[in-house]
């Protein structure tokens, strides 16, 4: 069922999602797929019972399991056509689901032209049976596709793992577990299955992205702290400039700094987008999205307000509604200086509070300074005294030196280089056979 259809069939009758056809047409041959489903008809009609109808549905594949072949039942009926060579039999199969798809039939048509056909079938669902299994354990405790909560996992230990042993947190057995998790393939099917039955009523979903949430409100936190604060930099003020042009001005001196920043034609303190997108800036890199636009600076923001983070521009989207993203990039859990130091500028996603009683606008955060590279235009005097904010001097002369050595040790912010396979999220299956070729 496409994602038009089902928002169609609930538009018109909301109480669909109670019909068993229903559920059943939201039934995928991709796991990655189904979950899309059942996330937009819970953004659209929230309801316990569809996750009820997700965990009786799991338990059915998990009974269609045989330890003694290691196989799915399905599995075993479609090996016995190797046994007859009944080649008709695969080309009317016609019963589509998720642990029998239409690439696996014309695999198996492929199959049956080798001597030892019946042998690489076997290998080949034996294969398809123990990663199944992995998906269906993963999502139906966390509630999520099996690549989402890998690149979730990875991002949460790798910064964990980071910190000084002061500074850890975490307890170290719900580490060990999502360990585990993240190497599920490699256990045996009998204990995955154990495994799911024994968490399955625990809400492991719940505990998971309370952990998760807690790391990165840890970085958030770290990063908040690191900000530049014009009320902490008195030595840098500019007594003759700021009397001169009659608007407080600070000029930096070379020492390290981080700045949040946006880059924006001009400020206004309501928009219709419902987040903004800004960077982090440091002494090590200046790089922002124009520095044709005003460069505004901000001292503080709520770590709630937080969406995501990624070390680059992701040329994100403002519709972030109705079960869509505003990126597929992984959202990266980062100290400032991995942030702020890595190639290009940045994009650190942050939500804006709602208008009080207005749906379609949003505040948005006055900033604390307005940012200026080297020369104060007079453009720059006008914004500042329009919104009686100081003007902070960035010379970037005074930090060339600091630059270079950046640029030559980007490879060393401690987290591997961005994959487009490994760490984009799945919102359906349109990348599953290039993520499934990485397992």
């Amino acid at each position: 069922m496409r994602k038009e259809e089902i928002i169609q069939a609930i538009y018109e009758k909301p109480d669909v999602v109670y019909q068993r056809s229903f559920f059943d047409s939201i039934k995928s041959t991709s796991l990655l797929q189904f979950r899309r489903n059942i996330n937009l008809v819970q953004d659209l009609r929230p309801t316990f019972y569809l996750e009820q109808k997700v965990d009786s549905y799991y338990e059915e594949l998990l009974k269609q399991y045989d330890d003694e072949t290691g196989l799915f039942f399905e599995y075993q009926n479609l090996l016995k056509i190797f046994q007859t060579s009944n080649h008709e039999a695969l080309k009317n199969y016609k019963h589509y689901h998720y642990l029998v798809n239409r690439k696996m039939i014309i695999q198996l048509e492929d199959y049956l032209l080798y001597q030892d056909g019946e042998k690489l079938a076997y290998d080949y669902f034996a294969k398809n049976t123990r990663e199944k299994i992995s998906e269906i354990v993963v999502d139906g405790l966390f509630r999520d596709t099996i690549y989402n909560v890998w690149i979730n996992i990875r991002e949460m230990i790798r910064y964990h793992n980071g910190l000084e042993q002061r500074e850890k947190f975490l307890n170290q057995d719900r580490l060990n577990f999502y360990q585990k998790i993240l190497e599920i393939d490699s256990m045996s099917n009998v204990d995955k299955i154990q495994l799911y039955h024994e968490l399955r009523k625990k809400n492991i979903a719940l505990l998971f992205y309370q952990d998760w949430y807690k790391v990165r409100k840890h970085s958030y936190q770290k990063m908040k702290n690191s900000l530049f604060r014009v009320k902490e930099k008195g030595n840098l003020f500019c007594y003759q400039k700021s009397l001169q042009n009659q608007v407080p001005i600070y000029e930096l001196n070379g020492d390290d700094f981080f700045m949040l920043v946006s880059c924006r034609k001009r400020y206004t303190d309501i928009d219709s987008a419902r987040r903004h997108c800004y960077t982090l800036i440091s002494s090590y890199n200046m790089e922002v999205f124009s520095k044709r636009n005003f460069i505004y600076g901000y001292s503080d923001f709520s770590l709630d307000e937080v969406m995501h983070i990624f070390e680059r521009d992701i040329a994100s989207s403002s519709n972030f509604g109705s079960n869509s993203f505003t990126t597929s990039f992984v959202n990266r859990i980062m100290t400032p200086e991995q942030i702020s130091y890595s190639k290009g500028y940045s994009e650190i996603q942050m939500v804006n509070k709602r208008k009080e009683n207005d749906l379609e606008r949003f505040l948005i955060r006055k900033p604390n300074y307005l940012v200026v590279f080297d020369e104060i235009e007079e453009r720059h005097l006008i914004e500042a005294k329009r919104l009686h904010i100081p003007i902070v001097v960035i010379p970037t002369s005074k930090y060339l030196d600091k630059i270079r050595k950046n640029s030559k040790s980007q490879d060393e912010l401690g987290f591997d280089k961005f994959d487009m396979i490994l760490d984009t999220y799945t919102n359906g299956c349109e990348m599953e056979k290039d993520k499934k070729s990485r397992r």
